[in-house]
């Protein structure tokens, strides 16, 4: 069963009206010198790749993700007018290694390859191998959870990355760095008349994420729990990249269902850690952090693993939300 559940608030169709009211006007008021002169029509695989691509691009470009909002990226699936976004389009950045196979089978298809670029391969980009969840903890630490006569569940642990890796490299902001720059190099090569303003979106892209990644490092340095109690197993380049351990509720595949021995298992894991929080996705059920937070008494905070658009703002805003979320859930100070 997918675990999945989308909780984002419908907006009514006169919100929408505005919306788009508002799109339009910002469009039309767009500088001249903007990169609409390319003409440039790009296609993304999800939501952080098309942010980095709108940044950088700048406005008036037509940048259009594949996957819709509130779609489980892994379980993409693409239909007709998918298809032939990919085959209009100037260029398509992706994430490869298997994280999303019919897109991979579609950009191989083009008869133009050098349309297709893989951010996975951006240089400075390190896949890490993904962990089982057992990899770090003993689940059982000799408590005696009475399972005596079940019949033990095989669970099948769902790796969406060729070779066993990690697909979340997003949640680094030094990987967002090293995708930026090569879209700006691939946007560069494909329109190379808007080469000052791609460079120039570049530097500002590059400066916020590098502050992004700072503030988070500081804030983040003096915390008594280093022990992250995630829905799932989303946050490993996080964890790896500021120094805490992820112990997560569900595997790299939220459609791997924990059972209840597992989920005592964590439940022992986190008690011994000193968990105060337990953290939840906007876009997954909560019941399961819910039960080990009751299990441990802990408090529930949400932590957005960014593989959809967010409600309100953008990567940076969500993530400094984040930030904010893990501050007070990790016990931190300044």
């Amino acid at each position: 069963m997918n675990t999945y559940r989308v909780f984002h608030k419908n907006l009514n169709v006169r919100t929408l009206a505005a919306i788009a009211l508002v799109g339009l006007l910002v469009s039309s008021c767009s500088s001249p010198n903007s990169a609409n002169q390319s003409g440039l029509k790009i296609v993304g695989n999800f939501y952080p790749v098309t942010w980095i691509a709108e940044r950088v691009a700048g406005d008036g470009v037509e940048v259009t993700s594949l996957t819709p909002n509130g779609v489980e990226p892994h379980d993409l699936q693409l239909d007709a007018q998918s298809l032939a976004l990919i085959q209009d389009a100037d260029i398509v950045f992706y994430l490869g290694s298997e994280f999303q196979p019919e897109v991979e089978q579609a950009v191989a298809q083009l008869e133009d390859k050098s349309k297709a670029v893989d951010l996975l391969k951006s240089p400075g980009v390190k896949l890490l191998d993904a962990k089982e969840e057992d990899d770090d903890h003993d689940h059982d630490h000799d408590h005696d959870h009475d399972h005596e006569g079940e019949e033990e569940e095989v669970v099948e642990h769902k790796h969406p990355l060729a070779g066993g890796k990690d697909p979340h490299v997003w949640l680094d902001p030094a990987n967002m760095i090293s995708m930026a720059r090569k879209v700006s190099s691939e946007l560069i090569r494909v329109a190379p008349e808007s080469e000052p303003l791609f460079s120039s979106n570049l530097e500002k892209l590059i400066d916020a994420l590098s502050l992004l990644d700072q503030d988070i490092a500081e804030q983040l340095s003096d915390c008594k729990v280093r022990t992250l109690v995630t829905s799932h197993a989303a946050f490993l380049y996080f964890t790896e990249k500021y120094g805490f351990e992820q112990l997560a509720i569900a595997g790299i595949s939220p459609d791997d269902e924990p059972d209840a021995k597992r989920i005592a298992g964590i439940a022992d894991a986190a008690k011994d850690a000193g968990v105060a929080t337990v953290y939840f996705e906007e876009v997954l059920s909560p019941s399961l952090a819910q039960t080990v937070a009751r299990e441990i008494k802990a408090e529930l905070s949400l932590l957005s693993a960014l593989e959809f658009a967010p409600e309100s703002g953008d990567y940076i805003s969500q993530m400094r939300s984040n930030l904010e979320n893990l501050f007070v859930g990790q016990v931190c100070s300044n």
